[in-house]
């Protein structure tokens, strides 16, 4: 990042797996440039609140006592004036561009967290307001575990050059991501029987029904890996909040752990609070809940490092949110000896996915495999 900045660049893009660190290491080079007074201010921008929380609290042990820290987003807006960093959600700070049609502040250096969303329009506005990238605007650095966008905006036309580049697979092989134990679990269901009976299509049966039988033999094998696993700690992914709050009641039936669930949309008519998620993640870490049924919460950013199973009950066909939600159970762990992951999708892009994944790693079990026996 050094370097970067002293060069003819002005802007630049790390990318490292889930786990390997990316925070840490950007957290180091910005204080390094704060001690050698060659950046006086730094704007840190997330897309959320609760990533704005987390990134402050990771930057802390990095920064002395006199180097103020500061928060700006829906919620609060601390004084940014004599803050050193500013951590901001992105929309709290295109709303004040948009008021004023200029970023407020001056800033030596500005990052993006989860930099895949850099091309979205809010993101364009504020590098266009702040001339971010610029020669003599504020250097520009990304920062993300997944370096793929849904749509024609190129990274590589944001951050002009990659500072380091670090995948999911160079992780495992080196042996600064957990070991992986992927079980593919495929199920008996006569789909096409059931598309005529409810007259629907097999896509449209995943997404809307709910086979009782189905969440009732996922939850029996949870159970049985949780007596696998030392400290079991769960994430199960699923596509629907009502989903969601089926498979945590079952659970919670069931005993054998306690169980909770976060989303991230409309539930009702009505909004998780973040009061709320911020008390479902502390029970979860502190262990008073042991699952979190997640619903479009946990996909990017949070960080839970001694998860050690993750239950895979969304399909998802983007590369991205597959190696995101992977991610949340990569994370190494004192105890920890491997995560295994419950895939019940039955979708064979994500098999070949995996199998993909077992050859890059080279012939030694030592890292994935594949588990539960493949039928078509």
């Amino acid at each position: 990042v050094n370097q970067a900045r002293q060069g003819d660049q002005n802007s630049g893009i790390i990318i490292m797996a889930t786990g390997l660190g990316k925070t840490y290491v950007t957290a180091s080079a910005i204080s390094q440039l704060l001690e050698k007074d060659s950046c006086n201010s730094v704007l840190m921008l997330a897309h959320t609140n609760e990533l704005v929380y987390q990134l402050e609290k990771s930057f802390w042990p990095f920064l002395s006592k006199h180097q103020q820290t500061a928060i700006w987003n829906g919620y609060e807006k601390g004084d940014l004036e004599s803050s050193q960093v500013t951590f901001a959600c992105i929309f709290s700070v295109a709303n004040e561009i948009e008021r004023l049609g200029e970023l407020p502040l001056h800033y030596d250096l500005i990052v993006i967290d989860e930099a895949h969303h850099a091309g979205s329009h809010t993101y364009r506005e504020l590098i266009h307001h702040s001339s971010a990238g610029k020669r003599h605007g504020p250097f520009l650095l990304g920062m993300t575990a997944t370096p793929w966008r849904s749509d024609d905006h190129s990274l590589e036309e944001i951050f002009t050059e990659k500072l380091c580049s670090i995948d999911i697979i160079q992780g495992m092989a080196n042996g600064y991501l957990s070991n992986v134990d992927y079980r593919m679990h495929v199920d008996n269901i006569d789909w096409k029987q059931l598309s005529k009976i409810k007259k629907v299509t097999p896509r449209a049966l995943n997404k809307t029904i709910f086979i009782q039988e189905w969440d009732d033999a996922v939850v029996e094998v949870l159970r049985k890996t949780w007596k696998e696993q030392k400290n079991p700690k769960a994430i199960v992914f699923c596509s629907r909040i009502d989903h969601a709050i089926t498979m945590r009641d079952k659970i919670n039936a069931t005993g054998f752990t306690k169980a909770g669930v976060i989303y991230g949309g409309t539930y009702n008519g009505k909004k998780m609070s973040q009061i709320d998620r911020s008390v479902l993640l502390c029970d979860f870490a502190d262990d008073f809940i042991g699952v979190v049924c997640a619903v479009d919460i946990f996909n990017e950013g949070i960080d839970v490092p001694d998860v050690n199973i993750i239950v895979f009950q969304r399909v998802t066909h983007s590369r991205r949110i597959f190696v995101q939600q992977l991610g949340r159970g990569l994370r190494i762990s004192p105890g920890k000896e491997k995560v295994v992951v419950l895939d019940f999708v039955s979708d064979i892009r994500r098999f070949a996915a995996g199998l993909e994944m077992k050859g890059k790693l080279g012939s030694s079990p030592r890292y994935l495999k594949i588990g539960s026996p493949i039928s078509f």
